[in-house]
């Protein structure tokens, strides 16, 4: 017999329960399980996550320690960080090698990489949100027929997709895994125990805080989680008082701390990229991404991992203005539906508290909205679904409506689901498919034209002729984000890489100047033309650009290296030395420079710290150090 969970009201999640869970979650692994297949996305921060990141290869104290530290491409998520490092303990990256095509995810030095646990993991964590979004509405309703259609529509939604099969946003699927649970225990709290004890001597209680912590250190979208507590209060009759706001107050000084950390880490560059709109306009853009988010839940169409803001050069389209009204429509809505309006207003604003972070308010980056910020936040909305689904049959009105409704989209929508689950195979499919709904906007076009590039790159170790057509690819992209955008500094500047990849030098120093005239202060472009200057053997303007470099950027790692292959070239060891040594202290585990500063100290007549340098690289996996410390070390 399935064991029973049973709280004080009676509430109990038995047999029945267990068997309809049993049959979502096996055809959610159905849908899903295809991710198993799929490559990382190496030119969307999977790289900075996974593949290229060395404080997640070795379980030590000193990496722990930096994982809670240190911020990962402008997110603080220390918790989902850890779970890299796990697997990576356990499953490493290279397993094959690299195929004649070149057109694999593959790592630094030529290894195709194992994906499949990483995915895998993903979708386990997803199938145990599903079972957990079941058992927290059947904890709060008290419904088999409500739990099973909020779980369900949860499960297989399009728009989950993202938060799925892109192996970055673990973060997704763990914050909503510890929100859950910890949604859960607070009703246990409620149930068991807040007319008993005060809240502050209560153990359960205090269970909901350090797992709200587990949460909010998976990823910072979790801040919500005191204002969806208010939510539940509100459901279940409780007094929204001072002792209720009271007892709140630790959760809402942990959403205040970690809401700035997020401020902080997710602020700079990625406010600079976001187009200038007016007030009004940018009002209209937060309307309409709630709106947006409500039909997607209904019609999820026009998939696409980036939706970008609209032109601001022009006004924005009509739906944008509509937006604001659609929103008092659906107040009036409330207000009027008088014998479902509490459900509205709970589902409602589940939905509105936890999606409010993500709504642009605060602008960062390229879009007005994003699918993975569904995740959570569509609880709120199916829930409501379920329990209309309930009035209908207690009421007798459209019952069968609306369950050959929902039996309808249940199909459609897991049918959809599987379809575009190969979108995210990986980067050359995703961004195809990004261009294919978003055709007039350059920076997609620059998106596709990377992964073209670092393939080429890649695709080199093994197979020259497949590189060069893979970097000719890449520059018909650019040349189309720079006609879209004929002030895209990073087209021009990545266009020059894939010039000097193929041999055209001249053309990549004019597309470097380019970028420098249109961004004086985009030190990339000054270090790839101390590059170019540097193949030439124009020393002295090397060094000015990468001087340059240096001084936009101090920490610029990649700047100090160049540097010290100019004065290494010059047979200036000393002075390279210096130079491979700043580049180091800002990356020290750096594997081509620490090559490099080997050379240069063996040169040097230094061979033992040669030696260090050397075998250091090796650690790391740096395939040229391998014969030189087999041949000078001992």
């Amino acid at each position: 017999m399935a064991k029973q969970l049973v709280d004080n009201k009676g509430i109990i999640i038995g047999k029945n329960d267990w068997i309809i869970i049993g049959v979502i979650l096996l055809i959610t692994f159905g849908i899903f399980r295809q991710v198993q297949t799929f490559d990382f996305l190496s030119n969307w921060d999977d790289d900075g996550y996974v593949i290229n990141n060395p404080d997640i290869q070795k379980i030590s104290g000193a990496n722990i320690s930096k994982l809670f530290s240190t911020p990962y491409k402008s997110n603080y998520q220390p918790v989902s960080m850890l779970s890299y490092m796990v697997e990576f303990s356990m499953f490493q990256l290279n397993v094959r090698e690299l195929d004649a095509a070149g057109n694999q995810v593959i790592g630094p030095n030529g290894q195709a990489l194992l994906s499949n646990p990483y995915h895998m993991t993903n979708l386990l964590f997803h199938l145990l949100c599903t079972l957990l979004v079941y058992v927290f509405i059947k904890k709060l309703v008290n419904r088999i027929d409500v739990s099973t259609i909020s779980a369900f529509f949860f499960a297989i939604h399009p728009m989950h997709i993202e938060s799925v099969a892109w192996i970055s946003e673990r973060k997704d699927v763990m914050y909503a895994a510890f929100f859950l649970w910890a949604l859960i225990v607070y009703l246990n709290y409620l149930y068991h125990e807040e007319n008993k004890v005060e809240f502050w001597k209560s153990k359960t209680y205090w269970a909901v805080l350090g797992i709200y912590l587990l949460s909010i250190l998976s990823k910072p979208m979790a801040v919500t989680f005191p204002m969806v507590l208010l939510a539940i209060d509100y459901y279940k009759d409780r007094k929204i008082d001072f002792k209720n706001l009271v007892e709140k107050t630790p959760f809402f000084l942990l959403s205040l701390a970690f809401g700035v950390v997020a401020l902080k880490t997710q602020g700079g560059s990625a406010m600079d990229i976001v187009p200038d709109f007016s007030f009004v306009d940018r009002f209209a853009i937060v309307c309409y991404g709630v709106v947006f988010y409500i039909i997607k839940l209904f019609a999820p169409t026009g998939m696409a991992s980036i939706h970008y803001y609209p032109d601001n050069s022009v006004a924005l389209p009509w739906e944008f203005y509509s937006a604001p009204f659609i929103i008092i429509a659906i107040g009036l809505l409330i207000w009027r539906a008088k014998s479902f309006r509490k459900e509205l207003i709970f589902g409602l604003a589940f939905f509105l508290f936890s999606i409010s972070i993500v709504l642009q308010i605060f602008p960062v980056g390229h879009a007005f909205a994003s699918e993975r910020y569904s995740y959570v936040p569509y609880i709120g909305l199916v829930f409501i679904i379920g329990q209309l689904y309930a009035w209908c049959w207690e009421n007798n009105k459209g019952k069968w409506l609306m369950a050959g409704l929902l039996g309808v989209a249940a199909f459609t929508f897991s049918k959809i689901t599987y379809d575009e689950l190969p979108t995210w195979k990986n980067s050359m499919e995703l961004y195809s498919n990004t261009i294919q709904e978003y055709p007039e906007v350059a920076h997609a076009y620059w998106m596709r034209g990377n992964v073209k590039k670092d393939f080429g790159n890649s695709a080199n170790k093994t197979n020259a002729e497949a590189a060069k057509n893979l970097w000719t690819q890449s520059i018909a992209d650019y040349d189309k984000a720079i006609q879209l955008d004929p002030k895209y500094a990073k087209a021009y500047f990545n266009r020059g890489g894939s010039y000097g990849n193929i041999g055209k030098g001249k053309e990549a120093l004019a597309d470097y100047n380019k970028s420098i005239e249109i961004d004086p202060n985009y030190e990339p472009a000054y270090n790839n033309r101390g590059n170019s200057y540097l193949n030439l053997k124009q020393n002295d303007k090397a060094i000015a650009d990468y001087k340059k470099a240096i001084d936009i950027n101090p920490k610029y790692a990649i700047a100090w290296q160049g540097l010290g292959k100019v004065y290494h070239n010059q047979n200036q060891l000393d002075s390279a030395i210096v130079n491979y040594s700043r580049a180091l202290s800002i990356s020290p585990n750096y594997s081509e420079v620490l090559y490099n500063r080997g050379v240069a100290y063996y040169n040097n007549k230094q061979s033992d710290l040669a030696c260090i340098d050397w075998k250091k690289a090796v650690d790391l996996n740096y395939q040229p150090a391998i014969k030189v410390t087999k041949d000078y070390c001992k």
